[in-house]
């Protein structure tokens, strides 16, 4: 890895923070793209954050195999 990933692990070694990890507020498929990148890489987030519901947007949810399902308001994501 270089560049900004290699300092921010090297901070993060050094002290200046204790965890890393990610947010995303649009669909659930980001978040298992995120994870599956992380784990091709050997690398393991120390937290991730997903809203379940965004008010007003249908819930995405995630196919076995992955990949985007519109799900309506039926509601929380299923995840495969």
């Amino acid at each position: 890895m270089k560049g900004w990933w290699s300092a921010l692990l090297a901070a993060k070694k050094a002290g200046k923070f204790r965890y890393v990890g990610f947010t995303g507020h649009k669909d659930p498929y980001i978040h298992n793209r995120m994870l599956e990148a992380a784990q091709a890489h050997n690398f393991h987030f120390d937290t991730a954050q997903m809203p379940l519901k965004h008010p007003g947007r249908p819930v995405p949810q995630l196919r076995a195999g992955g990949g985007p399902q519109a799900g309506g308001n039926k509601g929380s994501p299923c995840w495969g």
